[in-house]
């Protein structure tokens, strides 16, 4: 629903709105800083090696982005449904159950 104050915006003007966000994200900034330098081989050039990490990175980013929002558009009616957002609930708290058993139970193994 859209309130009286929401315009509709074009879809250039949002792309440039998110690609602006998305350029000037410290945290992505800061990780990126932090991650890449530990895949760089010292005997070969950086730039090149920094170039092509950061394409296939931002490549990879735009496809799962691109895969969310087709995703999203596509089930919208379903996320809509209250039934179905009270099993994607339930089902989403089993695999955060699942995967908090296992670390425990990896944890528990280590340690001995």
């Amino acid at each position: 629903f859209k309130s009286s104050r929401q315009t509709q915006r074009s879809a250039p003007y949002l792309f440039r709105q998110s690609l602006l966000v998305g350029l000037t994200n410290p945290k992505m900034i800061i990780f990126l800083l932090a991650l890449f330098p530990l895949f760089l081989n010292s005997e070969d050039a950086a730039t090149p090696q920094l170039l092509l990490m950061t394409l296939t990175f931002m490549g990879l980013s735009f496809l799962s982005l691109s895969a969310f929002a087709y995703a999203a558009v596509r089930l919208a009616s379903l996320i809509r449904n209250p039934s179905a957002i009270t099993f994607i609930n339930k089902l989403v708290a089993i695999i955060f159950f699942g995967f908090g058993c296992s670390l425990i139970y990896f944890g528990v193994i280590h340690l001995i």
